[in-house]
């Protein structure tokens, strides 16, 4: 990943990604599939930030844990990454919204989903049918809006964090109405 921070996603190579992390091509294939499969890693990592910002925080209340949620992939895919803004472009470009979003953010989605059982257990979110689906239904909005933003490019009067706050407020007052 740091490569992509170091220089253009399209500048870097297989051979130096294999290089940097010591790993042979055919195990960088099967791992990955392309260089854009690093995607997974990526966003792997992103929900590993997730549980330390989460962990740091000690927010008392899941409306607060999504949020920190929000800050933390905000700051991940915001437009200071273009590397990673570039491989997910690429995401984009060969998959089905559906499977990049099945495929590409589990450990985010399951991150979501406990934040969801215990906003659920103490009472907070009142209407939660399944926090499984409404944990998919947050990570979906928020790839909508990286989707969004990719295609349309955003307004310099709605930076892309303000548009994810805004997306994510959405969900939040609908499961504590």
């Amino acid at each position: 990943m740091q490569l992509f921070a170091e220089r253009p996603y399209a500048e870097v190579t297989v051979a130096e990604i294999c290089e940097r992390g010591m790993a042979g091509r055919a195990t960088f294939f099967r791992l990955y599939e392309s260089k854009a499969g690093l995607l997974s890693e990526y966003n792997r990592r992103l929900a590993a930030q997730v549980r330390e910002a989460l962990s740091a925080a000690k927010p008392s209340k899941a409306e607060d844990a999504l949020r920190v949620v929000a800050e933390v992939v905000v700051a991940g895919w915001g437009p200071e990454h273009p590397g990673v803004n570039d491989m997910a472009q690429e995401v984009v470009a060969t998959s089905s919204y559906v499977n990049v979003d099945a495929e590409v953010v589990p450990d985010l989605q399951h991150v979501i989903a406990e934040i969801l059982v215990c906003g659920r257990e103490s009472g907070e979110l009142t209407f939660l049918p399944n926090e499984r689906t409404v944990a998919w239904l947050i990570v979906a909005t928020m790839t909508a809006t990286v989707f969004d933003w990719f295609e349309f490019g955003l307004p310099a009067n709605r930076p892309y964090d303000q548009v994810s706050s805004v997306a994510l407020e959405l969900i939040v007052r609908g499961l504590i109405a």
